[in-house]
Order: structure tokens, then sequence, then C-alpha cells
């Protein structure tokens, strides 16, 4: 009866862990945010915005689907999971540095009409070092604590001491700083306390083309969703300049909320990626249950909260109305459903069926914005995300239906 309470106990306790990691992570834009806008107004806001999208959309690449296929794969074969990270590390290097100039320079560019461009070039080059962060390693390694010390904790210090520095008239490129800084330190606290290799050998250097282009099908599909995930507040910046305070506010907070619940798909990405074969179907059936729950959470607590939250996070830049804030609502709840059909398609080994999604989603959401975004903003940029989304989760499902048949036949 002890050693089951202890066991029980032990599992609350790592449980625990996977939900603090996000909440934390939230607080460090809860932190920023609000003294951008209080010090740089919509302005400063903008052009922000325009940096982390330009900067996420060369991070999805530059991750190189590291975040989809390493956990599992590092859960299934932990002997070799020190070498896996190696061959992360070394592929991601190339691609970082290929990627981050092209990314601050275009921030740069479209926030030149904001008249912050250096600062928004800063926050670019920050946001793509972020794939360097190791915590996709400890989270397929169950060792969640290690996430908050090399991610989380790291991104949360920098953040308030950039809050703190803005409110008190320092410069907009604090926050790009503080990026790189929070990333670089968080590399090392993985070698220092993780006990990972601060440097791949050289003999994985050699082999990170090779590797590269063994993943190429995934990163084909995680570039080609950024046409619809991260790249609409970029695109806004072209067609409707106006639009872009108001979509990236309400985009973001969405965003931030379900990182909130990060943790679930997170725990669930080791336990349904199981060596036992036989369990994965069930635990996959059972994860998809978890995560479409967790939609419908998610799209009811936003539509609820998300005004008011905006209003206070935003300093009152932006004022949504009631349409905008519900369909917002209803692509977290798609989001959610569409993480739980991802990690069945790789626990069964159909990774690449994500990208054929991917890409059928891409080219419808990347219509939606040519029609509605530019004569309706920031709700049609939504419309044409919710129409993707709707698509990308049609398209998962049927593949993964089709792949279970397959199996039992």
């Amino acid at each position: 009866m002890k050693r089951r309470l202890t066991l029980l106990l032990r599992q609350a306790y790592k449980l625990g862990l996977y939900f603090l990691i996000p909440a934390l992570g939230a607080v460090a834009p809860l932190l920023v945010i609000p003294a951008i806008t209080a010090r740089y107004g919509s302005d400063g806001w903008a052009a922000v915005a325009i940096a982390l999208s330009l900067g996420s959309t060369a991070a999805v690449v530059a991750e190189l689907g590291w975040g989809v296929v390493g956990p599992q794969r590092v859960s299934r074969k932990p002997d070799q999971a020190i070498d896996v990270y190696e061959m992360s590390v070394s592929t991601k290097v190339l691609a970082v540095i290929a990627l981050a100039p092209i990314a601050a320079v275009a921030s740069a560019v479209l926030a030149a009409p904001y008249s912050f461009s250096a600062g928004a070039a800063l926050v670019a080059v920050g946001a793509v070092l972020g794939v360097m962060s190791p915590a996709w390693y400890f989270i397929g390694t169950g060792r969640p604590i290690m996430v908050l010390i090399t991610d989380t904790v790291p991104k949360v210090i920098v953040s308030a001491l950039s809050a703190l520095m803005i409110s008190t008239g320092a410069p907009l490129e604090i926050y790009g700083a503080g990026l790189i800084v929070a990333t670089l330190v968080g590399y090392l606290c993985a070698s220092t306390f993780g006990h990972l290799p601060l440097w791949p050998s050289q003999f994985r250097l050699r082999e990170a083309a090779f590797h590269i282009k063994s993943q190429l099908v995934i990163i084909l599909g995680r570039s080609i969703s950024t046409l619809y995930t991260s790249l609409p507040t970029a695109f806004l910046g072209i067609a409707s300049p106006n639009s872009v305070g108001l979509f990236s506010a309400v985009d973001r907070t969405m965003r931030m909320g379900l990182g909130l619940l990060g943790g679930v798909p997170a725990r669930l990405q080791s336990w349904v990626g199981t060596p036992n074969l036989s369990l994965t179907e069930l635990r996959s059936k059972q994860s998809i249950a978890i995560n479409a729950g967790l939609g419908l959470i998610a799209a009811v607590t936003y539509v609820l909260v998300a005004p008011v939250a905006i209003d206070l996070l935003f300093s009152g830049e932006f004022k949504v109305d009631g349409l905008l804030v519900v369909l917002v609502g209803c692509v977290a709840g798609l989001i959610c459903t569409s993480r739980g059909l991802g990690l069945a398609l790789v626990a069964a080994e159909r990774a690449n069926s994500i990208t054929k999604a991917i890409a059928i989603s891409a080219v419808v959401g990347a219509a939606g914005l040519l029609l509605v975004a530019p004569p309706f903003g920031a709700t049609g940029t939504v419309i044409a995300l919710l129409a993707a989304e709707t698509t990308g989760i049609v398209v998962q499902a049927v593949e993964l239906r089709r792949e279970w048949r397959r199996r039992r036949a």
C-alpha cells in the first residue's frame, strides 16, 4: 500500500510539473506585452508582432521537425537518446545560421513604418534562436524538471527584467536581446545540469545534411503550416497594416492560453509513444479524446475571458467584438483536437501524413487569407485560419483511420 501511494504521488508530482511548465511559460509574455504597449503603444506592439510572426515562421523551419518526432524517438530508444540529441543540435545549428539573418532583415523592413526596425530585427533573431532549446528532449525522456531549469525559468527571469527595463525607458531592442540571452542561458544549463553535450561531435556535424534530408517531408510540412499559423500577422503587415495590432492581440492571447494547456500533449508524448505497440492504438484514441475535451474547454474559456484579458494585457489599445472572439475561440478548440490527432499519427509511424494534412490546410488557409483578409482585416484572417484548421483535422482523421484499418487487416 505504501509503495502504491509513493508511486501515485510521484506520478502526480510529475504531472504537476507538466502543467507548471506552460503556466510559467505564459507568464513571460504577460510580463513584457503590457510594458511594450504602455511605453510604445500599438505601433510598438505591431512591430514586435510582425517580428514574432517572421521569427516564429523561420523557427518552425529551423526546428526541423524535432519537436514532432524527437520526444517519441528518445522515449522508445532511451539508450540512443544522447545520439539523437547531438543529431538535433548539429542540424539545427545549420538551420539557425541560414534563417536568422533572413528573418531579421524581413522584420526590419516590415517594421519600418512603425519606426522600430532595429528592435524588430533583434526580436526575430531571438525567436529563431529559441529552437535550440532542449525542452523536447527532456519531455521525451520524462524529465520535466529539466524543462523548467533549461527553458521556462530563464525565459521568465529575462522577460521580467526586460519588462522592468522597458517600463523605465529602455529601448525596444532590449526585448529581443533578452530572448537571445534566455536561450543561451538555457542551453548552457542543459549542458551543466542535464549532462548533455555542449556541442555535437565532428561526426554528427558531418552527418547533419544527411539527417536534414531524412526529415525533409516533416520539415516541408512544418514549413507549409506557417502559411496559416505564424505568417498571417506578417501578411497583414502588407495587405492591411491597420489590422496588424488587433489580429496579433487576439491571436497572441489565444496561443498563450493554448500554451497553458500544452502540458497535456507534452505529457502524452512519451505515454502514447510506448515501446509496446499493442497499446499504441488504445492510448492514441484516449489521447484524441482528452485533447478534444481540452479544445472545448479552451474555446469556451477564451470566449468568456478574452475581452477582459486583451484590454488588460494590451493597455486598452484594442477593442474586440463578439464575433471575432467567438471565431478565435473556435480556432483554439480545433488546434487542441489537431494536437491529439498529430500525436496518434506519429505513434502510428505515419508522421508524413501530418505533412499531407498540413499541405492541404495551407492551400485552404492561403486562399482564405488572399480572399478575405484584405477586405475584412482581423476577422477575415481568423476565418481563413478556421477553415485551414478544420481541413487539417478532417485529413488527419481520415489518414489515421486508414492506417488503423490497414494494421488490423
